[in-house]
């Protein structure tokens, strides 16, 4: 399937409110494992991915991967780090950002995405940027993620960015 770059560009947008939306349900409900989640660094490997946060990206991404959108079996399910640990953005995140830029994808595609990458890093690190901004403005802007900020800046404010940003 051929997914064009605004299409991308509006799914990425789309979970990207969903996930957040999730976890703000989940924290102002006083869900402990998932408070304990955003609290902590999601730098999570494949083979090291909380059950929680995996089964929550499944619901939010309708069971697909988030590069094709095909669907994702239970064997071939990978942590994609769509922001890197090695990209010099996710330096500049914190960690609910880091958590809200984890999405789910096949093997083949995240090597595919990786080897990307590779190929064309100042293309990458421009997506990087542009994905962080995206997930920056979803922070500021939606209604309810307004009280969730607040929320998050009063009782937990390391896992959120500066209000300037």
């Amino acid at each position: 399937m051929l997914i064009t770059f605004d299409h991308q560009w509006a799914q990425w947008t789309a979970t990207t409110r969903t996930w957040n939306q999730f976890l703000h349900e989940r924290c102002a409900h006083g869900e402990l494992d998932w408070i304990r989640i955003i609290q902590q660094e999601p730098a999570y490997t494949r083979d090291h991915i909380p059950r929680l946060v995996k089964n929550a990206l499944r619901t939010i991404q309708t069971r697909r991967c988030i590069w094709c959108h095909a669907p994702l079996p239970l064997n071939d399910t990978t942590l994609e780090h769509v922001i890197p640990l090695a990209s010099p953005v996710w330096d500049t995140m914190f960690s609910l950002e880091r958590l809200l830029s984890l999405r789910l994808a096949h093997t083949t595609c995240n090597l595919a995405y990786a080897q990307w990458r590779r190929e064309y890093p100042h293309r990458a690190k421009r997506s990087d940027t542009a994905r962080l901004r995206r997930i920056r403005h979803v922070l500021r802007t939606d209604e309810d993620q307004i009280a969730w900020r607040a929320w998050l800046t009063t009782r937990y404010p390391e896992t959120l960015m500066h209000p300037s940003l």
